[in-house]
């Protein structure tokens, strides 16, 4: 039969023509000649060709479509056995070895697509930054690599500005320890041996440590210094503070257990306020509470960079190998040009987003705010807005004259495949500066360099990397001759971008230094000698300790650290325990009760000649005490 729409030939019994999907009667009969209701198809079907045969009547169209349909019917039936049978293996408890098969085949098939998800995984930042690089204008690519570049200088800075900004300016609550170590090595001892023939024997000495605390809290503060000798503890002080009452007490423990206690009013003459100082300690608190965070400051600079980085439009690609040091990695290379026009934009895109940015707005009326309660000021702090977005609309209407520079800086920029930036050199016309990094493998070359007029200052060299530690061999040249020969062990590169040093960097004159400067007076000495530099160091503590090697020996090193934290509120000292100084007569009172037996003791675990502690022996009263200083003064200098 006919489809009756189309015209097309039909096979008997079909519901729907093949052609142009209108639904037909389905019978074998021809139908008698009437007038037919046409249904409207529900959904045209497109026409398929199933199977590998050229072109066919449309009977076999038909044909192949059932065909198409049962072999779809029985293949999902297959497929549902199979599904069957394979939940049936994962369940069953039969055949171990069928068993020991389903269970290898899970496991190939996990470890397969582990693999996959593992390489997938390894490179997204490779084939992230294919898609950009190729698919990306030079100038979005550029944009899009020194996006990194932001986050992370806006990163660091917040940790900047937390530790070298906000930490030093706390002074109501806050906790400070320093020591400072010197140790003589078998070299250094025999050379202050020598002192011995200017009559003055030091022979003993190998070491001594003098150490400092100061702790802040609320209206009380303590202090605390101390020294030993050859690994002894000798002798120390504390001082506290109670400035809410305006008194002062010291302390030298190994002497004197009772304090000593000074009203500060009386010693400056009245000119001590406590109310002034308990007023300042919570001025400071405010302005600090008031102050952006760490979270806040890298918001902001990665905003204001990211506005400038969008002004860039003139941007090259291209291909490039970068060399340092025997290392070389392909690069692409982005030479950026920034002129004057562009530095305009920059700096009105910036000031205008300064101007009415709702977070600087709020940081300056807190600080505003805080500053006049600190000053018992009232500050209109709208008029004082208002003036600081009026200075910016001046400076805004000046930026014309940007334009009429003839100032250009000319970047180079090398991306590696992954998009991370290995090298990058600015030509400012009369200065160019350039730290170019390439790796391959663990290997890598480096060199930071500034030339002017004529004049070229190298740091190069090269080594190995491993967890961002670098342990290599680097020299500072001076117009291509060595000054400076310097070694780095398993030092942190990015502890140091966020101005922390962990690691040893030693430093020695270069073999053929005398060649290039000449005859020096005591060169001879520098040549053979060499610093090693050890760097321990965290958010709140810093230990550096420098170590002299002299020809090979030990001479002795100096070892500074300190550590900071949160105050601790002191513990004032009662009244029993304390003399106040009212005159001359209650210090004497205080040496009078002066023991020497601790101090004596400490001095010869340290290993004090005995003509020293003898002194300090036959002290018995306060008049020896003075004898005994003149005693020790002389045994110096006669």
């Amino acid at each position: 039969m006919f489809c009756k729409k189309c015209g097309s030939e039909v096979n008997d019994g079909a519901a729907f023509c093949p052609k142009c999907g209108t639904a037909l009667k389905s019978t074998t009969q021809k139908a008698p000649e009437q007038k037919s209701q046409p249904i409207p198809p529900i959904m045209p079907m497109p026409e398929l060709n199933m199977g590998n045969t050229a072109q066919g009547t449309s009977g076999d169209s038909g044909s192949k479509i059932e065909e198409a349909a049962k072999a779809a019917s029985e293949g999902i039936g297959h497929a549902a056995e199979k599904g069957k049978e394979f939940l049936g293996k994962i369940g069953s408890v039969g055949d171990d070895g069928q068993k020991g098969s389903l269970k290898k085949g899970l496991i190939i098939a996990g470890v397969a697509a582990a693999a996959v998800l593992i390489l997938l995984i390894a490179n997204a930042a490779r084939i992230n930054n294919f898609v950009h690089r190729t698919f990306s204008s030079p100038e979005k690519y550029y944009q899009f690599v020194e996006e990194k570049t932001v986050k992370e200088l806006s990163d660091h800075a917040g940790e900047w500005y937390d530790s070298y900004v906000l930490d030093p300016l706390n002074f109501y609550n806050k906790s400070v320890e320093g020591e400072l170590t010197v140790e003589l090595g078998k070299d250094g001892q025999e050379f202050i041996g020598l002192l011995g023939l200017a009559g003055v024997d030091v022979s003993w000495l190998k070491s001594m440590t003098i150490g400092a605390d100061t702790a802040i809290k609320d209206d009380t503060v303590a202090a605390g210094v101390s020294f030993s000798l050859n690994g002894s503890d000798i002798i120390s002080g504390n001082m506290k503070m109670d400035m809410e009452k305006g008194m002062a007490y010291f302390q030298i423990p190994e002497l004197n257990k009772a304090y000593l206690g000074v009203d500060m009013a009386e010693a400056g003459y009245g000119r001590y306020d406590s109310d002034l100082l308990a007023e300042f300690q919570e001025s400071n608190k405010k302005l600090l509470q008031a102050c952006p965070d760490q979270a806040q400051v890298e918001k902001l600079t990665k905003r204001y960079m990211m506005l400038a980085l969008g002004c860039v439009d003139d941007v090259s690609k291209s291909k490039e190998t970068l060399k340092v040091e025997g290392v070389e990695q392909k690069c692409t290379v982005l030479k950026v040009t920034i002129d004057s026009d562009t530095m305009q934009d920059m700096a009105q895109v910036v000031l205008e987003e300064m101007r009415d940015d709702k977070d600087i707005k709020s940081l300056m009326k807190n600080m505003l705010l805080a500053g006049g309660e600190a000053i018992d000021e009232d500050v209109d702090i709208d008029d004082v807005y208002e003036e600081f977005q009026d200075t910016i609309d001046v400076i805004l209407d000046e930026l014309e004259y940007l334009s009429y520079m003839d100032e250009e800086i000319v970047m180079k920029v090398y991306v590696d495949g992954k998009g991370e930036i290995k090298g990058r050199s600015i030509d400012f016309g009369y200065v160019t500066v350039s730290s170019l990094m390439p790796e391959r493998g663990n290997k890598f070359g480096y060199e930071l360099s500034g030339n002017s007029n004529g004049i070229t200052v190298k740091l190069t060299g090269s080594g190995k990397i491993s967890n961002d530690k670098i342990s290599g061999d680097f020299q500072i040249k001076y117009n291509g001759a060595s000054l400076v020969d310097i070694t780095t062990r398993k030092l942190d590169i990015e502890d140091l971008k966020s101005g922390r040093m962990n690691g040893r960097i030693e430093v020695r004159a270069a073999s053929k230094i005398g060649s290039v400067i000449g005859s020096v007076p005591g060169l001879s000495i520098i040549e053979d000698m060499q610093i090693n530099m050890d760097f321990k160091s965290s958010k709140d503590s810093y230990s550096c300790k420098v170590g002299v090697i002299y020809d090979e020996q030990d001479v002795g090193s100096v070892e500074v650290s300190a550590k900071t934290g949160d105050g601790s509120k002191a513990s004032i000292p009662s009244s029993k325990n304390v003399l106040m100084i009212e005159d001359e007569d209650d210090i004497e009172e205080w040496l009078e009760g002066v023991k020497f037996d601790g101090l004596v003791d400490s001095l010869k675990k340290a290993d004090i000649p005995s003509r020293i502690t003898d002194v300090l022996e036959d002290i018995e009263d306060i008049d020896d005490i003075y004898d005994a200083l003149y005693e020790l003064d002389r045994m110096y200098y006669y």
